[in-house]
């Protein structure tokens, strides 16, 4: 029964997911497309949005009667299939220039980043009470908000620099795995920041701080780059975190940020016991 919601995901849901991202078109009737950087945006977000509803269709209802980890993963199963069949930065470049699709990434960053805020509260909110993560614990009273938006900020800056070292070309594989990784990493550090103000680890202000990175570092390379965005994209030279689209922080936070917030849940819980 454990085993049901991970194989839906991965052989049925998640190719759906796929051909609905893929279907998408970019100016010149090509595949190098993704949401935002397409001949019809629209149709590109609500393909987007497709891919995230079935995925919240089989974690949502494996968080209530399965278990949390396992949802999350079936998640991040449909999501990596949709993110995968999209273009990578490296082909986006081809179709836009001379034009850069930066901005444009950040507008789509910002769109998918708030979807998983949602997406990380629905299935937190999933849980059974008796296994109650209220993610409302995080905003309730002054501190709650200032552990929350301080989770989320150290969450971006870490997991953006994770993916500066790790995301060395911009290709659909390593942007995957670098928001995977980053998003673990700087899920630990955000939740760790945050207990200093008395707040436990939760992911909506993970995914909150995914959301930041996933907007701003288009920008921030673009900045960086300024007009030589296509010429360093093609010699190796975009910054890694420039190099993640937005599916791809969904799907990747998916993955690495549950796993961050529960490394630092037992971390906290074991200090918080006194020993016998």
């Amino acid at each position: 029964m454990r085993w049901v919601p991970g194989i839906a995901a991965l052989f049925v849901l998640g190719p759906i997911a796929g051909a609905l991202t893929a279907s998408v078109r970019a100016a010149d009737g090509g595949p190098e497309a993704t949401a935002l950087v397409s001949a019809n945006p629209a149709m590109g977000v609500l393909a987007m949005l497709a891919t995230v509803v079935l995925a919240a269709i089989v974690a949502i209802p494996t968080a209530r009667f399965v278990n949390y980890r396992i949802a999350t993963w079936a998640g991040a199963f449909v999501l990596t299939w949709g993110a995968w069949r999209q273009a990578s930065l490296g082909d986006l470049v081809h179709v836009t220039r001379p034009d850069s699709p930066m901005f444009a990434l950040a507008g789509e960053g910002l769109l998918t980043g708030l979807v998983g805020v949602v997406l990380a509260t629905a299935l937190v909110m999933a849980v059974p009470s008796k296994d109650a993560r209220s993610p409302m614990r995080t905003v309730r009273g002054e501190s709650g908000w200032v552990g929350f938006g301080l989770c989320a900020l150290v969450t971006a800056v870490v997991a953006g620099a994770v993916c500066w070292v790790v995301v060395l070309e911009p290709l659909k594989g390593q942007a995957i795995f670098g928001a995977a990784l980053g998003s673990f990493v700087g899920a630990a550090a955000g939740c760790w920041a945050a207990s200093f103000v008395g707040v436990p680890p939760r992911e909506p202000a993970c995914f909150a701080g995914l959301a930041l990175v996933a907007t701003l570092g288009p920008v921030v390379a673009q900045v960086i780059l300024g007009g030589e965005v296509i010429g360093a994209t093609f010699a190796g030279h975009m910054p890694g975190f420039g190099s993640v689209i937005g599916l791809d922080w969904l799907a990747g936070g998916l993955m690495g940020a549950p796993a961050g917030v529960a490394m630092m849940e037992q971390m906290v819980h074991k200090h918080a016991v006194p020993a016998t």
